[in-house]
């Protein structure tokens, strides 16, 4: 009788404890996956309060800074989320206040207010067209796609609707033409807002060689012209948008061929990469090499990282897991010592150590630190 209630003291002893295991490991993923979703989707309490408060308090404040790559001269910066523009120097010429910017000239930059209203900025922040569109394109060939309610048109660089907001929808100008959709169909205008194209398209893509690539029925593809010309395509849209290939036309049916698909058909790698800069990276045995435009090989495959040329060089491991720069030839430009490097980009590359503390620079293709980031500078 006694070993039969032990038994049975030891039993609910043993249930209650693992009840405890269970309920505080419960208790430790709840709280483990509210810190981490906190942390992950971090954006500042008060956008607009905090862009009132000076920019080296925003600066020792902030979560994180994010650097863009320098193009032209300057770099997209953003403070948590809210995005600025820094020099050569790593001084903001536009202090971050805008929800986004973006440029292919540094001084027509598209800008969005936190009240998400969209014009165009210079480099120095002076407003060049009113913030008061409800969403706009980067100019192209002089025009941007702009929208007013719900309706699209297009102003020139002086902020003039030249084309009116009538359409439904907008992209960019290519090769002198447009897409734009009327009703739920699209089609391509001129610049003086011509029908090129009657609207007939689900949609229509990017511009290669001449041709647009279009979609019709959701599935059909062709390539069509400003005249109106439609032929059947098979390919891969993506490769085509990127405009890295040739248009072959094989018995009437035309197919886009890329470097990378003239690559593997060698049968000598694994896979090929986009190019960049008129180089391949190609792959075997799990490393990598790179082929320039002609499929010679100036980089035989032994490399750890895939190499994407940037500058004229790319980012290397070496087998300690610390990063450099090397140029097209394998010549090493900058010896790998640091903990983590980005690529060059208009002569400037984003570095960091993590020996004593988290620190990161910009630094030139002599390894001469041009710049601290503004983190360090809290420090």
């Amino acid at each position: 009788m006694k070993n039969k209630f032990l038994k049975t003291f030891f039993m609910i002893l043993a249930a209650i404890f693992a009840a405890v295991v269970l309920i505080s490991a419960l208790i430790f993923i709840l709280a483990a996956g509210i810190f981490l979703y906190s942390f992950n989707s971090y954006e500042p309490e008060n956008p607009e309060g905090a862009i009132k408060k000076p920019l080296e308090q925003r600066i020792k404040e902030c979560k994180s800074i994010n650097y863009f790559p320098f193009a032209r001269g300057y770099a997209l910066t953003q403070v948590d989320t809210i995005f600025g523009l820094i020099d050569k120097k790593g001084n903001f010429t536009v202090e971050p206040i805008y929800q986004h910017l973006s440029y292919s000239d540094p001084d027509l930059i598209r800008a969005q207010t936190l009240k998400d209203k969209w014009g165009f900025i210079d480099k120095n922040g002076n407003i060049l067209i009113d913030t008061k569109y409800d969403f706009a394109e980067e100019f192209s060939e002089g025009l941007a796609a702009v929208k007013i309610g719900d309706k699209w048109g297009f102003i020139n660089t002086g902020g003039e609707l030249v084309i009116d907001a009538k359409y439904d929808g907008a992209d960019s100008f290519e090769d002198n033409t447009a897409a734009v959709k009327i009703s739920d169909k699209w089609g391509l205008i001129d610049k003086n807002g011509n029908i090129k194209v009657p609207a007939q398209f689900d949609y229509i893509q990017c511009t290669s060689h001449g041709y647009r690539l279009a979609i019709q029925n959701d599935s059909s593809e062709f390539l069509v012209n400003e005249k109106g010309d439609k032929i059947p395509f098979l390919g891969i849209g993506i490769d085509f948008c990127t405009g890295r290939g040739a248009v072959i036309n094989n018995k009437g049916h035309y197919t886009y061929i890329t470097p990378e698909d003239k690559i593997r058909k060698t049968g000598r790698y694994q896979s090929a990469s986009p190019a960049n800069e008129g180089y391949t990276a190609v792959s075997a045995n799990n490393k990598w090499g790179l082929v320039d435009k002609n499929l010679n090989e100036v980089i035989k495959p032994g490399l750890i990282k895939q190499p994407v040329v940037s500058d004229g060089v790319f980012v290397y491991v070496d087998k300690n897991e610390k990063y450099g720069h090397m140029d097209t030839k394998g010549n090493i430009v900058i010896k790998a010592q640091y903990d983590f490097a980005k690529p060059f980009s208009d002569g400037l590359a984003n570095v960091c150590t993590y020996n004593n503390g988290h620190k990161c620079y910009f630094i030139d293709k002599n390894n001469k630190i041009v710049f601290e980031c503004h983190k360090n500078r809290q420090r």
